[in-house]
């Protein structure tokens, strides 16, 4: 069978683009700088929306994961039990399924992470009655309960500026 070669009906310059990507070339076009929240990043390594760390991004990491989570300061808060974990996980923000970036990272115990249950005799039911739900188990009552990202990341920053008050007041 004999194949033919695929001949265009228009030219490619002639054909209409999204609007939004005309708008945006147009924009970078009449300023001559790209501004930050239109840049667009080019393709990452193993499907991450954010690239490596800086140093200071890593030592913030660091801090959250030897921090507390934020969902069981919560709880605490309200008068409910604490996921008997040790440490938390790192979990970056999204805004439309891709990651927001390093800084907006909150700590999250593995149960309110990943949905690993504290003790293994647990049903997922039991434990989110007692610890909350979990956000491997569901975003919209995860956040129905705990508030939106903003908040949490919020709560996390006076979190972080708190041990830090704490630790420069033990070294004083």
């Amino acid at each position: 069978m004999k194949r033919t070669p695929i001949i265009r009906k228009t030219p490619l310059v002639a054909r209409k683009q999204f609007a939004a990507m005309s708008a945006v070339r147009q924009a970078l076009t009449v300023t001559k700088e790209k501004p930050k929240a239109v840049a667009i990043r080019p393709a990452l390594k193993r499907g991450r929306s954010t690239g490596k760390p800086t140093k200071t991004e890593s030592e913030r990491i660091d801090r959250i994961k030897r921090g507390e989570c934020v969902c069981c300061h919560l709880n605490h808060s309200l008068g409910r039990l604490r996921a008997a974990f040790q440490g938390c996980d790192a979990h970056h923000l999204l805004s439309g399924a891709r990651r927001r970036g390093h800084t907006f990272t909150i700590g999250a115990c593995p149960w309110h992470h990943r949905g690993v249950r504290p003790f293994g005799e647990m049903t997922d039911k039991e434990a989110a009655d007692l610890y909350g739900p979990s956000l491997a188990h569901g975003s919209k009552p995860f956040h129905a309960f705990y508030g939106s990202d903003d908040d949490l990341l919020a709560l996390q920053e006076r979190l972080l500026e708190g041990a830090e008050m704490s630790g420069q007041a033990g070294d004083a």
